[in-house]
C-alpha cells in the first residue's frame, strides 16, 4: 500500500492537491491512503511505520516560516531513508537548499505550472512509488525462517533481539511488538546484516538506537527500553552508528 502525505497549509492548494492525488491514484487503481495536513506538528504525529512506501507532498513555505519543510523533510529523512520527498511549493528558487538539508528529494513541483502539467508531475511520482513499492518492502524488512517459524517485519519496527530463558527461544523487541517464538541468534545473524551483536545474547537494529550511555553501557531506544552493550562491542556499536549517520 501507499501512503501518501500532503502538507500544506493553504486550503485552496489542500483542495488541489487532494483532488488531483485522489484522481490519479483511482484512475490507476492503486492501493492507497491519503493524508492532508496543514500543520507540520499534524504530520510527524500521523506517521506510522506499517513497512510500505511512504509519499511525502511538502509545501516549503508554511504558516510564514520559509524553510520550514526542509526541516520537516529532514525530520522524515531521519525515520525512514526509503521515503520518497517532493516539494511542492512557489519558491522554485529554493531548490538548490534541498542538496544542503541532504534530504534527497525525489522531485520540485512549482505551484505555477498549469493544472495538466502540475497533475502529469504528480503522476509521474506516484507511478514510480508503485513501481517501486513491492521492491522497497522487500529491502524494507526483516525475513526470519525456520522450520518452527516465520516473520517478516519493517526493519524500522525492531529495535533488537535476545536469547530467551526458555531454551531454543529469542525474544524479539520492537516499537509495537514483543515476541518469543524459536530460533537462534546465530540465526538471526545469517538472515541479515542490519543488525549487530552487541552481547552474546543480544543482535541489535543500530538505526533505532537513539541514544547510547557509554558509563553504563547500555542502548536506548525510541520507546525508553534499553539493552545491555558488551565491553568489546561498544566501539563496534559506535562505528555502526557513525556510519549509518554518514547516508
Amino acid at each position: 500500500m501507499l501512503y501518501i502525505y500532503a502538507l500544506e497549509d493553504d486550503f485552496k492548494q489542500q483542495a488541489r492537491i487532494e483532488s488531483a492525488i485522489q484522481a490519479i491514484a483511482t484512475a490507476e487503481t492503486m492501493d492507497y491512503e491519503l493524508s492532508v495536513s496543514g500543520r507540520a506538528d499534524q504530520l510527524m504525529e500521523s506517521l506510522e511505520g506499517k513497512g510500505s512506501q511512504y509519499v511525502f507532498f511538502l509545501d516549503i513555505d508554511l504558516n510564514g516560516q520559509k524553510q520550514k519543510g526542509f526541516e520537516v523533510a529532514r525530520e522524515i529523512r531521519a525515520r525512514d531513508a526509503q521515503a520518497l520527498i517532493v516539494f511542492v511549493t512557489h519558491y522554485s528558487n529554493f531548490m538548490p537548499l534541498t542538496f544542503q538539508y541532504q534530504v534527497s528529494a525525489l522531485d520540485f513541483i512549482d505551484k505555477e505550472l498549469p493544472e495538466e502539467e502540475f497533475r502529469q508531475r504528480l503522476a509521474n511520482i506516484l507511478r514510480h512509488a508503485q513501481d517501486n513499492l513491492g521492491k522497497n518492502l522487500a529491502e524494507a524488512s526483516f525475513l526470519f525462517e525456520n522450520e518452527q517459524f516465520r516473520i517478516q517485519m519493517p526493519y524500522n519496527e525492531i529495535y533488537f533481539i535476545e536469547a530467551s530463558s526458555s531454551p531454543h527461544k529469542i525474544i524479539l523487541h520492537g516499537r509495537k511488538d514483543y515476541m518469543e517464538f524459536y530460533g537462534t541468534l546465530a540465526e538471526v545473524d545469517k538472515a541479515t546484516d542490519r543488525f549487530i551483536r552487541v552481547h552474546r545474547s543480544i543482535s541489535l537494529n543500530p538505526a533505532n538506537v537513539a541514544k547510547v550511555d557509554k558509563s553504563q553501557r547500555l542502548a536506548y531506544f525510541p520507546n525508553g527500553e534499553t539493552c545491555i552493550i558488551a565491553k568489546t562491542k561498544m566501539r563496534p556499536l559506535a562505528n555502526a552508528l557513525k556510519k549509518l549517520h554518514r547516508r
